[in-house]
């Protein structure tokens, strides 16, 4: 299986900056399943050096494609049941480069959106013209 997905920033209760998104935490499942799979993220290169430990720690499981901006996120918990969300910065959208960029060679590719604008229509036709059976991951349609 092939992970895609915008990598985020997350701020959690104010506490420095944290990787974030699917792009992100994809590899601990990967890992554990003991699949074959490969995580292609996208982020701003100024951002990269906040996932350069998870790319270290999953040595040439995640790959990461510059983009011009990185997505972003506010979380502030006041408990276990009750959070208050905000989007600081809405991530690229992944089109025909990007995909190409990324080049899926699996049958299956897991698309790991943030936002709904992250993977349009055209780029999920595209992946099935291309062969691929599609996973598509439900908070990508808030």
């Amino acid at each position: 299986m092939t992970v895609l997905g915008n990598l985020a920033i997350d701020i959690i209760n104010g506490a420095p900056r944290t990787p974030g998104g699917c792009a992100s935490f994809a590899g601990v499942a990967l890992e554990a399943s003991g699949a074959t799979g490969r995580i292609v993220g996208m982020g701003a290169e100024r951002d990269h050096v906040l996932f350069d430990p998870l790319v270290e720690r999953f040595k040439g499981l995640v790959e990461i494609i510059p983009s011009d901006r990185t997505s972003a996120f506010r979380l502030d918990y006041d408990d276990v049941d009750h959070r208050h969300m905000a989007v600081d910065a809405i991530g690229p959208v992944w089109g025909a480069a990007e995909v190409e960029a990324a080049d899926p060679d699996t049958t299956w590719v897991h698309l790991a959106p943030l936002l709904r604008t992250d993977f349009p229509a055209e780029t999920l036709a595209l992946l099935s013209a291309r062969g691929h059976r599609v996973a598509y991951d439900g908070q990508g349609l808030v």
